[in-house]
């Protein structure tokens, strides 16, 4: 089979979407419809650069589930957020006087 063979028996995206639609009931169907062009691409370009023979659509569909999987896990982790100390009391904005960067200096080089 040649390149333009493989590539033209790729499945139509309302094709994809139909078949994957019932597995992501609970995910944006902007999200599925993303995931899918982004996996179709990578596949046609697979093919176009020869490291697949032809379209396996069984494979194709199995990444497009896994990169949903991994899109649908939660991405919040936990952080410390110290910049607020600074901005929301204004002290990073203005211009300290010589004297209270000296009593900042002697509470910051010794025990307080």
């Amino acid at each position: 089979m040649t390149m333009h063979q493989c590539l033209r028996s790729l499945p139509k995206m309302d094709d994809l979407l139909r078949t994957i639609e019932n597995e992501a009931v609970d995910l944006p169907r902007s999200l599925v419809k993303s995931v899918m062009q982004e996996e179709l691409g990578r596949y046609r370009e697979s093919i176009v650069a020869g490291e697949r023979d032809c379209c396996n659509q069984e494979e194709l569909l199995a990444g497009i589930r896994q990169e949903l999987e991994r899109q649908s896990q939660p991405h919040l982790r936990g952080v410390v957020n110290a910049t607020g100390v600074i901005l929301h009391t204004n002290l990073g904005r203005a211009r300290l006087s010589e004297g209270c960067a000296d009593m900042l200096t002697r509470v910051g080089c010794g025990y307080s």
